[in-house]
């Protein structure tokens, strides 16, 4: 897309250039939800390494233990007391690292080298500066991918880092059984993890709510995100079909409406034209619609209109009566 230039006295307002539009929030929305599900897939990689490289494994004794439960018996997990995980602390802090990058790398390195995300792109959006129309430079891109994404994918990757770390230092049986140290375990340790993980899931969900409805209540679609960054979500316009007698004019006749007057609606509506005016259809005769001081400019066929009972000509004197006495009154 071509870079434009945007005076400061149209804003709010934005002046595109010819050919783009800005982007409607159904496109908008739906390929927010598609890269949620691609850039998971893609953030996940760092999952997949942390058991590949031993960040995260299996512990062997508590393993052995599990082959030898009872499974018919009313606590079988209560006699596996050794942790369910090892972790490597040091692994695991750089698989959280390399999480949070892959979903910065994934928003933020697409917005700056192609304009939008692969899902953006599909949908022809792209996201661009509201003052050039360029793609955003990599540190404004980085803060729009903090303001929409990188808040809960960092607070996300730290909540693994806690679970996963509880997991592998807490007995087995204190968080799978159903004694009383469980249960203790369960309001103490894993309680409280499940209670922020809720309270960041419901804080994330009222934000996104927040840049939605920013987005579509403001007269060019620009969320807060966008209004803090200095971007815009624009899309290709509607392309205006270039044939003969499109939209509908009558023939003859000089074009109406004006396009962007009164009663012009694009494209045609069902019943076009919107309404009726004066002169339409125009009459198949010449000299219509009347115009100059002196009404009608000539005869023309058809005229006067049909119906109207014709002027009765003038009788001739008769022949036994001189013309001056047909002007007398009686009497005289």
């Amino acid at each position: 897309m071509s870079s434009w230039v945007v005076p400061a006295s149209q804003m709010p307002g934005v002046q595109l250039p010819p050919g783009v539009q800005v982007a409607g929030m159904g496109r908008r929305v739906g390929a927010w939800i598609l890269d949620r599900f691609l850039g998971g897939l893609v953030s996940s990689i760092a999952l997949i390494l942390a058991v590949v490289i031993g960040a995260v494994s299996f512990n062997s004794q508590a393993l052995d233990q599990i082959k030898q439960i009872d499974t018919e018996a009313y606590q079988p997990f209560s006699s596996i007391t050794a942790p369910l995980l090892n972790v490597n602390t040091g692994l695991l802090l750089l698989v959280a690292v390399l999480y949070v990058a892959l979903s910065a790398l994934y928003y933020a390195g697409c917005w700056v080298r192609f304009g939008g995300t692969p899902c953006q792109r599909a949908l022809h959006l792209q996201v661009a500066d509201v003052a050039s129309g360029k793609n955003l430079p990599l540190g404004r891109a980085l803060f729009r991918w903090v303001l929409l994404e990188g808040l809960s994918t960092g607070i996300g990757a730290v909540f693994i880092i806690f679970f996963v770390g509880a997991i592998a230092t807490t007995p087995t049986n204190q968080w799978l059984g159903s004694s009383p140290s469980a249960s203790t375990f369960g309001l103490n340790s894993f309680g409280g993890l499940a209670l922020l993980s809720n309270l960041v899931s419901l804080g994330s969900s009222v934000w996104l709510i927040v840049l939605i409805v920013s987005a579509g209540t403001n007269a060019v679609h620009r969320g807060l995100h966008d209004r803090i960054v200095g971007s815009i979500v624009v899309g290709p316009a509607q392309v205006v079909p270039n044939w003969p007698g499109y939209p509908y004019q009558p023939q003859g006749a000089p074009y109406w409406p004006p396009q962007g007057g009164p009663g012009y609606a694009y494209p045609p509506q069902p019943g076009y034209p919107p309404q009726a005016w004066p002169g339409y259809p125009p009459p198949p005769w010449p000299g219509y619609p009347p115009q100059g001081p002196t009404y009608p400019p000539q005869a023309w066929p058809g005229y006067p209109p049909q119906g109207m009972p014709p002027t009765p000509p003038t009788s001739p004197a008769p022949a036994d009566r001189p013309a001056d006495d047909q002007n007398r009154a009686p009497g005289e």
